[in-house]
């Protein structure tokens, strides 16, 4: 498995999931019973991902998930 992109790197493996998720055309309900943690979880994420990766919508958070070459990882190999 490739290693994650360098700027996926600043995002903890719990944050790789929910932007993959939102990737997906999830919303944060769907991302919260996936990942079987509270909505406000998944927000808390959310919030991080957009501030980490300089993004300011969903559209912008899906258009990146999307550009990832496929699958990016949502977990460093070890």
């Amino acid at each position: 498995m490739k290693a994650a992109s360098p700027i996926l790197a600043q995002l903890s493996p719990a944050q790789r999931r929910v932007l993959l998720l939102i990737g997906q055309g999830k919303m944060s309900k769907e991302i919260a019973a996936d990942l079987r943690i509270s909505e406000k979880g998944v927000e808390y994420h959310r919030a991080r991902i957009y501030s980490a990766l300089g993004l300011h919508s969903v559209g912008e958070a899906v258009a990146f998930s999307l550009s990832q070459p496929p699958p990016f990882p949502p977990d460093p190999p070890h």
